[in-house]
């Protein structure tokens, strides 16, 4: 499937990789050890890129929490302490902004790892490229966590373990929903559906996927974040290779006088 190349009816696009409409109906198979030594070797080729997106995205992060305590001292985020004692709601409404916040840039590097996928290099500026879809990936982004807080608030009432299943399933459920935002400018309501109905097919699978982000994250506050610098840019490339093999890639193909020096291409 990988490697198949689809001509789409306005022939000035192309799909590579999967089918939307055929993932949808299940008709899509999972290669993990395959996909997993094919994520090294693009990893290999776009490193550098990403990294410094992170980079960029970290230092954005750390300039809005400096605004935010400089314009609100009394804000829950003055202190841990105040981040431990917040309420519910408090805990809620402060997911829900961080999401609004962090959805453009987590959407301009998924965007970076599946141009990976299809050898289309990047820079890490490129992490920006969220924001032409901005509005959409918000909206995804509040929805789906507005979905999953309260899912894993009814879940940890009964068990904190049953809490912890229930935060792997509905991220594994809902992790293509951005890709589909951000790269087939789908609308934020099908996207989270699509998401839905394509991962439940092989649930499993991205199950294990999204415990090994967890994984990595925890293993990178241990190292003080260090590790995440190496880890991140290969499971963002592991994502976006998964993205290309069961949705597909679509490629606008440009006229030589219109393409620049990298590429003829674009996704």
């Amino acid at each position: 499937m990988g490697s198949k190349l689809q001509q789409n009816e306005s022939k000035e696009q192309m799909i590579v990789g999967g089918d939307l409409a055929e993932a949808l109906k299940g008709n899509y198979r999972v290669h993990v050890v395959q996909w997993v030594k094919e994520a090294f070797a693009i990893t290999g080729r776009h490193f550098w890129p990403l990294v410094t997106a992170m980079i960029s995205f970290l230092a954005l992060l750390l300039v809005i929490v400096t605004i935010i305590q400089m314009v609100m001292p009394m804000s829950v985020l003055s202190s841990p302490e105040a981040v431990n004692n917040m309420t519910p709601i408090q805990s809620l409404g402060l997911a829900l902004f961080s999401t609004a916040i962090a959805a453009p840039l987590f959407g301009g590097i998924i965007l970076m790892g599946i141009r990976h996928s299809i050898d289309i290099p990047t820079k890490g500026l490129h992490i920006f490229k969220g924001f032409e879809s901005v509005t959409a990936l918000i909206a995804t982004g509040v929805i789906t966590t507005l979905i999953s807080q309260l899912f894993v608030w009814l879940a940890a009432s009964i068990s904190p373990l049953v809490g912890y299943v229930v935060v792997l399933y509905t991220s594994a459920i809902f992790c293509l929903a951005l890709p589909l935002v951000v790269e087939r400018r789908i609308s934020p309501l099908n996207a989270i559906y699509y998401s839905i109905r394509i991962t439940h097919y092989h649930l499993p699978f991205f199950i294990g996927l999204t415990f090994v982000f967890y994984i990595v994250f925890i293993m990178g506050l241990i190292t003080y974040g260090l590790l995440l610098f190496v880890l991140i840019p290969y499971l963002v490339n592991l994502l976006g290779l998964v993205y290309r093999q069961i949705v597909g890639v679509s490629v606008r193909l440009q006229p030589p006088s219109q393409s620049n020096q990298s590429d003829d291409w674009t996704a």
